[in-house]
């Protein structure tokens, strides 16, 4: 088994980009595998993000998160900039998850040929993909 790591502000992007790969048998499958382990680490942040927001969010006299005009949840008065350090602290921190070498491979291989046009987010997912696989692999 090989460790990926990609920075907690990139999981959901990151599943989305390689959801978006047209790909063909065992690179595919490969990916599939990837999206699975992603799937897995998504889940457990967004769990770790609601417990950070229970420590700074506002709540109603029910117990009930209070949510702002703009849709966010309110952040306590006097704890914002505390809130916003650690959110990002958090957003910043890496989750690691593993995957067969054969498959990193297999994945690898088709990052290396991937000819559609990438800008933006894209471009940057496919430099962190690529530079985890390649020094996994080495």
């Amino acid at each position: 088994m090989k460790d990926i790591r990609v920075k907690n502000k990139y999981i959901v992007q990151t599943m989305n980009f390689l959801s978006d790969m047209k790909l063909k048998g065992e690179q595919s499958r490969s990916r599939s595998k990837i999206v699975r382990q992603l799937i897995t680490v998504s889940h457990d942040l967004k769990i770790q993000e609601s417990e950070l927001n229970l420590e700074y969010i506002q709540k109603d006299k029910n117990g009930t998160p209070v949510v702002n005009n703009a849709g966010n949840f309110k952040v306590i008065e006097g704890k914002e900039s505390e809130y916003f350090t650690e959110h990002q602290k958090w957003e910043n921190e890496e989750s690691e998850f593993s995957l067969e070498e054969v498959h990193l491979k297999n994945f690898f291989s088709a990052l290396e040929t991937y000819d559609e046009l990438l800008s933006n987010e894209n471009a940057e997912i496919y430099d962190i993909l690529y530079d985890n696989i390649e020094a996994s692999l080495n």
